[in-house]
């Protein structure tokens, strides 16, 4: 057995990127805080939503989102959990709390991830440019789903209503490996634009 430490970045506390923005080259990343964000599976989970559908690369305009990951899996975002018996905003029917488990009537699973997923925003006039070092990704190939490979991790990424800002969800395990990629790729995208003006 050795020590294979040296050759892996430390591990950095989560709360060192988790309120204030950081600039990766000529890119700003900034952590967002949502209320809440629940994934739900289902055979008829697309038909029975209300809030908008985003696929890529929809822009998302409304305060409470439905990000499709597959033609039976969604995740709700910026819903409303309180501790009374409530209505998920985003869903056409009551749903009691609380809202993990199996739900008969609607025949969905329902999970409360807010906690699994860390959310940020990556803007700059060449977000998509320094994205493509990561992902095959472009806005005239439309897809129904948000998830993409980035850098090798599996995210939610999809465009929010600013110029140049898409929102990336990764699990919070990976992501302090993908913030080292993005900046990577931020300085590799800032030679290729002076070699290439």
């Amino acid at each position: 057995m050795r020590n294979d430490n040296h050759k892996w970045p430390p591990v950095k506390p989560l709360h060192e990127f988790s309120t204030e923005a950081l600039e990766l080259g000529e890119v700003l990343l900034t952590p967002i805080e949502l209320k809440s964000q629940t994934l739900i599976s289902g055979p008829k989970v697309l038909a029975q939503m209300d809030a908008p559908l985003i696929g890529w690369p929809d822009i998302v305009v409304a305060n409470r989102y439905t990000l499709c990951l597959r033609r039976d899996r969604i995740v709700c975002v910026d819903t409303v959990v309180s501790s009374q018996p409530a209505l998920l905003d985003s869903l056409k029917y009551t749903i009691q709390e609380p809202f993990s488990g199996w739900d008969e009537t609607l025949e969905q699973a329902i999970s409360d991830v807010s906690d699994t997923y860390s959310v940020f925003d990556l803007s700059g006039a060449n977000i998509l440019d320094v994205l493509q070092h990561g992902a095959e990704l472009s806005t005239q190939t439309p897809s129904r789903s948000v998830l993409r490979l980035l850098f090798g991790f599996e995210v939610m990424l999809y465009r929010v209503n600013q110029p140049g800002c898409v929102r990336v969800h990764i699990p919070t395990p990976r992501l302090f490996s993908l913030i080292e990629h993005l900046q990577d790729a931020a300085l590799s995208s800032r030679r290729i634009k002076r070699l290439h003006p």
